[in-house]
């Protein structure tokens, strides 16, 4: 896992097809390398936790939409304080 997250964290292109190809590369690599031998891991579960890795770092170059200052100012005011 962190392997895959400092991989993505470097990457410039964060398009979905960008970052699932790294975390397929990474998972690849270590599977040939037989690093999961012992695991019980099947090539399913793999396909599993590619899915699973892209979604959540996806997630994580999800930017969240800037509200304008007044729209902050309402919100405050909801949630019973008053700036």
């Amino acid at each position: 896992a962190d392997s895959v997250e400092a991989a993505v964290r470097t990457l410039t292109d964060t398009k979905p097809q960008r970052v699932r190809a790294i975390i397929e590369k990474i998972v690849s690599d270590i599977f040939f390398e037989r690093q999961l031998d012992e695991s019980g891991l099947s090539l399913k579960d793999l396909e599993m936790i590619i899915e699973e890795f892209h979604k959540v770092l996806m997630n994580m170059f999800t930017s969240r939409i800037a509200y304008p200052e007044e729209e902050k100012k309402k919100m405050v005011r909801v949630n019973g304080k008053d700036n």
